[in-house]
């Protein structure tokens, strides 16, 4: 028996170790590109259809060419249009075609990768080639070798004319959907190994590891068949060995997990299958060197490999199917049953309708992430079965389990993060929970505080705790233990002197437990509880650690619902607030029967301003107004309502008040050069209609309009 297991460790060991050398080596010979930013231009130019051949036939499309089956040259041309602008380029994505390209008697672009580690055949690379004003309605020549002649694969895909962001911004809008499903694929991978070495324990007779394993491979693959990552990274060759070979590493772990499942287990599947992944991995590999046949050419072997698979693991499932029923007992596996077929359906109709019309260049992955969606959310059903049932054996996690719930309870973040104080210093019988985070100037706040009942709060009292002389020592601790434990506070002052000592008796702790918040490797603060029982103190090590994520995951939510929230309520370019925030606060904020005064404000000569020295000049136009009426009215109280509107509120004691401080802005505007026409409303007693009001001040704001431009006739827009 002992020599059996040592096989099969012996098994697990060297498929792990050759993907992780197969991952590294791959990593090593190509490297990966920085991640390229958005862009808030919205302009494009769509420029992939109706493409001439050098025959004069008419193609609607370039995204699939044709082949000669020689190998010879396709000629591609296109007049460029008259409206392009200086700065834009030509945009697109080229999918395993080499060529050269001309503009007008130019060639300022020529693409021939060199063989990387899977061929001659490269995937697709993005390309941007910048244009002018100049080379606007000239002819742009495209002389494009397919690299694998016959074969209507190759092509040029989504190819537009635009700044090279606007390309990204909208190619990531297109595919956006697909990625983040993949992402939450992945994801959930990541979460079933949490709860694998975190909530569920070592006693878990299912292979949850093996599960994450298959997960995230399956979503790493259908997320770079999105192509973002290609376009984001550039790192074609790498990405290119990854879509060959994940699919080829998800057979084995996949029967580990499933053959974990099984009421009768059969150790040859796994046998069986560990031995057709690596004939599949040695055999790609092995023609695609010894005989130089590029992968793309067999890409037929993975697939065979795949289909295998799942036939060997649907037999299994099938015989513990049987066995189960002539035994009459429950195999627990209802939902992974429903999961899996999801998932052997989504898999095998992409891989059909692949090796169909791949020659029509159709994007794989669509079926299999609907199946992989499926799968989660029926293994996510069955796990909670699962974690159930741990529960009632053990105490430990039950209580991390009820914490998980706390943190999806919860209507916002902080609310979230007070109940799971609440939850925790119940549970731990302490007399505070509380969280730190750190300041970013050497100092560190009380952020969140529980104190059972009795208990004085030292919140206020703790805001700006110096990191140096006390906090320091505890990082250190950190770095190896993830967690401190604190049982005698006199013996832990000699050891790490006496700024602990001090901050414990400013909080009146005889004991404490701390852990790290982390993201990304980086600590942002901890979270700790003061004077649990000295029975629990050796055993919380682990949960804490384990609540300190889930404290970490929900400050990550918390910091991103504030962006999310000042991205949707504020104009990123001036800090105003915008249109959005204007309404809400007319239907919410803004009390109608109490005094209140309203302003409208427009730029003068801004359009002049972008005619005469383009509108990166007219955007700091446009910034100095909104810093002015930011300025004197403040900056919760402006909105910008368009490209150079503004609106204010203000609850002012007089209208001589606010005529004062529109002054105010009308000197301060002269000051920096710039110039704007405002009319105002002051309601003493209120006024319900707030639409009279906004057009009364309309009316002015245009009066005081048409007198500026009355004076300036040469400012005028019309003019």
């Amino acid at each position: 028996m002992k020599e059996h297991l040592k096989t099969i460790h012996l098994l697990h060991a060297i498929y792990i170790l050759t993907f992780v050398f197969s991952l590294c080596y791959i990593m090593v010979s190509t490297g990966v590109s920085e991640l390229v930013q958005g862009t808030q231009d919205t302009h494009f130019i769509n420029f992939g259809v109706n493409w001439e051949l050098e025959n004069g036939e008419k193609l609607a499309n370039i995204g699939r060419i044709p082949s000669p089956e020689d190998g010879g040259e396709v000629v591609l041309r296109k007049q460029l249009p008259k409206d392009i602008r200086d700065g834009e380029a030509l945009n697109f994505d080229s999918h395993n075609v080499y060529f050269s390209l001309k503009i007008g008697e130019n060639e300022p672009y020529h693409f021939q990768m060199e063989e990387n580690l899977t061929g001659m055949g490269y995937g697709d690379v993005f390309h941007n080639i910048l244009l002018s004003r100049k080379m606007a309605g000239k002819i742009v020549e495209i002389r494009a070798i397919n690299a694998f002649p016959g074969e209507k694969s190759s092509g040029f895909e989504s190819v537009m004319i635009c700044d090279h962001q606007v390309y990204n911004h909208r190619y990531v809008g297109k595919n956006g959907l697909a990625a983040i499903l993949s992402l939450l694929i992945i994801f959930f991978g990541f979460v079933v190994f949490t709860v694998r070495f975190g909530i569920v324990g070592r006693r878990m007779e299912y292979n949850l590891n093996a599960l994450g394993i298959v997960v995230v491979l399956l979503g790493s693959w259908t997320l770079l068949e999105t192509r973002l990552p290609q376009m984001l990274t550039g790192a074609t060759a790498f990405l290119r060995a990854l879509d060959y070979l994940l699919l080829l590493f998800v057979p084995y772990p996949l029967m580990l997990f499933i053959n974990s499942l099984t009421k009768k287990k059969k150790r040859i599947y796994n046998k069986i299958i560990f031995v057709s992944s690596s004939v599949g991995f040695l055999g790609t590999v092995g023609i695609h060197f010894a005989f130089g046949i590029d992968m793309h050419r067999l890409t037929m072997i993975s697939h065979i490999t795949f289909i295998f698979g799942f036939i060997v693991i649907g037999y299994m499932l099938y015989q513990n199917y049987c066995y189960c029923k002539v035994k009459d007992i429950d195999d627990n596996i209802g939902f992974f049953y429903y999961g899996a077929a999801a998932l052997g359906i989504g898999g095998l109709t992409d891989l059909a309708l692949y090796n169909l019309w791949k020659k029509a260049g159709m994007k794989s992955g669509n079926f299999l992430r609907i199946g992989l969606l499926v799968f989660i959310v029926m293994m996510f059903q069955q796990i909670m079965r699962w974690i159930s049932a741990e529960q009632r054996l053990n105490k430990r996690d039950r209580f991390i389990n009820n914490l998980l719930q706390y943190s999806m309870s919860g209507d916002s973040p902080e609310e979230i993060l007070n109940q799971m104080l609440e939850y925790t210093g119940n549970e731990m019988k302490a007399a505070r929970a509380y969280i730190f985070e750190d300041q970013w100037d050497g100092t560190y706040n009380n952020t969140y505080e529980w104190c059972r009942n009795g208990v004085e709060s030292v919140k206020g009292k703790n805001q700006r705790v110096p990191f140096e002389g006390g906090i320091e020592y505890w990082y250190r601790e950190f770095e190896e233990t993830k967690c401190v434990v604190i049982d005698d506070r006199e013996a832990y002052n000699n050891i790490s002197g006496a700024g602990i000592c001090s901050y414990m008796k400013a909080r009146n702790a005889e004991t404490l437990v701390v852990s790290p918040l982390e993201i990304k490797g980086k600590c942002i603060g901890f979270f700790g509880v003061d004077d649990p029982p000295e029975e629990m103190l050796k055993d919380m090590s682990e949960s804490m650690r384990l609540l300190a994520y889930f404290v970490t995951e929900v400050l990550r939510q918390r910091d991103d619902q504030k962006e999310l929230i000042n991205y949707s309520y504020y104009d990123q370019m001036t800090g105003a607030r915008n249109r959005r925030a204007q309404q809400e606060f007319i239907e919410k904020g803004l009390d109608k029967k109490a005094s209140y005064g309203f302003v409208m404000c427009d730029i003068n000569g801004l359009k002049t301003a972008n005619d005469t020295w383009g509108h990166e000049e007219g955007d700091h136009m446009i910034c100095d107004v909104a810093d002015v009426l930011i300025m004197v009215f403040g900056k919760n109280n402006v909105y910008r309502l368009g490209g150079d509107e503004f609106s204010a509120f203000g609850t002012w004691k007089s209208e001589d008040e606010l005529v004062k401080l529109i002054e105010n802005v009308k000197a301060l505007l002269q000051v920096k050069g710039r110039s704007a026409s405002l009319g105002y409303v002051f309601r003493p007693d209120g006024d319900e209609d707030f639409e009279a009001v906004k057009n009364e001040a309309d009316e002015r704001m245009y009066k005081d309009k048409a007198a500026f431009y009355e004076a300036h006739p040469e400012l005028n827009r019309r003019t």
